[in-house]
C-alpha cells in the first residue's frame, strides 16, 4: 500500500461533493437565480437540523400554483444553517443547465435537489 493511499483514507472528507442526474431535460424547470436565491433559503430557514426524509415541491404562484418548478429531499441533518446553504450551492453549481438536478451527500446528510417538473 502507498503512503498517499494510507493518508487519504484516514482524512476525514469536508469537501462537499455533487452528483448530478443523469437526465438532462426536463420541463418547467427553475431558474438558476430562483433556487440559489430563494428555494435554498426557504428550504434550509425550516429544514436544515430537521430529519426529514420526504420531498419538499416549489412552485412559482406568480405563473401557475399547481406547477412544481423544483422538489428538493433530504435525509439526515446539517451541522447548520450555512452547510444546508452550501449543500445547495454545491449541487447547483454543479449541475444545473447540465442535468435535471444532483445529489450531494456529506457526513450524515444526504440532499436531492431536482429542478425541474418530474
Amino acid at each position: 500500500m502507498h503512503l498517499s493511499t494510507l493518508i487519504l483514507s484516514i482524512l476525514p472528507t469536508t469537501a462537499l461533493s455533487a452528483i448530478c442526474y443523469p437526465e438532462t431535460g426536463g420541463t418547467n424547470c427553475a431558474s438558476l437565480i430562483s433556487i440559489k436565491e430563494f428555494y435554498s433559503l426557504q428550504y434550509c430557514t425550516y429544514r436544515w437540523n430537521v430529519l426529514y426524509g420526504d420531498w419538499d415541491h416549489f412552485v412559482n404562484n406568480a405563473s401557475s400554483a399547481t406547477t412544481v418548478h423544483a422538489s428538493v429531499g433530504k435525509t439526515g441533518v446539517f451541522d447548520s444553517f450555512e452547510d444546508c446553504l452550501n449543500g445547495f450551492e454545491d449541487v447547483v453549481e454543479t449541475c444545473h443547465g447540465v442535468s435535471q438536478g444532483g445529489v450531494m451527500t456529506n457526513g450524515n446528510v444526504s440532499l436531492n435537489v431536482h429542478f425541474c417538473d418530474w
